[in-house]
């Protein structure tokens, strides 16, 4: 309570004047330009009957996608991501929530927490799905602990793999996978412990053995033993990114290694949203994606509303425990005002005066 007191008492959410409210801003949503952008916390109550979810399913059916066709989720632990840290801690959060982002169309969902950078195809129950979201792990800002390094399905120094380093999840009960700070909001009987098929990047080589056989069913395992085919691109560095959106139906995404400087782009892709899903509206990818993030939209015309949208942005990725800067641009070749947060690398400290 303390944590979400000093939390509220220096981010209020969009719009709001007033500090403290512990209430109104530990999930919210805001619309940026032709972008819905809803903020979920996977810290407090989530679950099916509690206050967030029931505010979820209203915020959602009330979306004009004729105004704001985009729809991104934030929030701060990643659902999605191959690393050895906090690998699968979300499954209970995604057994409540993973079928209505598919219901409701998300286009993507952005998560920090992992210190390194990967971006998924979309996908839903970890198998490849056009029509549902696809997930960027954007937590390379820069962290005292330092980057992420090792995947689940890389060997460690004694040719072990590093998904066993997880523990294995056959000996733990159901509802006791993860951290504590995590299990703490976790409703009775949650699922914590998924297990899926063995396949690797390639859809064309041998059938990887998989990593920790579920002893129920060995023939799916709690990791696979390369980059599943999921994965789109994953990178154990600190960066930043920017995510343009180009129309209703297109989007880009860059990401740039800060050790490759601002003009060497490392990794990027296309979004083109499909009309022909059964859900609301969706996306395809047609290239790869990226991290940190940039909104452009032709409704953000004036200083004040800019104004607003950075606060919301300084809120989310302060919440995200990631360091922000946050800059107004004005774009002169096509006239659109561009929202930009850059990230700060392990060295830099947060500068509250041009984030506020």
């Amino acid at each position: 309570l303390l944590k979400s007191q000093s939390f509220a008492a220096r981010y209020p959410k969009p719009g709001q004047t007033a500090f403290g409210d512990i209430n109104s801003n530990l999930f919210y949503s805001v619309d940026v330009g032709p972008v819905h952008l809803i903020v979920l916390n996977n810290y407090i109550p989530f679950h099916t009957g509690s206050a967030q979810h029931k505010w979820f399913n209203e915020d959602s059916t009330g979306i004009d996608r004729s105004k704001t066709p985009w729809m991104v989720v934030m929030v701060h632990a990643a659902p999605y991501h191959t690393y050895v840290n906090h690998y699968k801690e979300m499954e209970c959060f995604m057994h409540h929530y993973e079928h209505l982002f598919h219901f409701y169309a998300v286009d993507l969902v952005i998560s920090g927490h992992v210190h390194a950078y990967e971006r998924t195809h979309p996908l839903y129950k970890y198998e490849l799905d056009t029509c549902a979201p696809a997930y960027i792990v954007i937590g390379d800002g820069g962290n005292s602990e330092g980057i992420y390094r090792h995947f689940v399905d890389e060997l460690d120094t004694n040719n072990n793999t590093f998904c066993s380093a997880t523990s294995d999840p056959n000996t733990v009960g159901d509802e006791e996978w993860g951290p504590d700070y995590q299990r703490t909001v976790h409703p009775p009987g949650c699922s914590t412990l998924s297990f899926q098929s063995a396949y690797g990047t390639s859809e064309s080589r041998e059938l990887p053995r998989g990593l920790v056989p579920n002893s129920s069913n060995p023939n799916t395992f709690w990791c696979q033993s390369s980059q599943p085919r999921w994965s789109a691109h994953r990178d154990p560095s600190f960066g930043h990114a920017i995510l343009t959106i180009e129309s209703p139906s297109v989007a880009h995404l860059k990401w740039y290694r800060n050790v490759d400087g601002v003009a060497t782009l490392s990794d990027s892709t296309t979004y083109e949203r499909l009309e022909s899903c059964a859900n609301i509206r969706r996306l395809q990818l047609n290239s790869p994606i990226s991290k940190s993030i940039v909104l452009e939209g032709d409704s953000l015309t004036s200083l004040p509303n800019v104004l607003v949208a950075l606060g919301f942005i300084t809120l989310v990725l302060s919440f995200c425990v990631m360091g922000i800067t946050c800059m107004y641009h004005k774009m002169q070749k096509n006239s659109r005002d561009t929202i930009t947060f850059g990230r700060l690398d392990e060295t830099s400290s947060l500068d509250t005066n041009s984030a506020l």
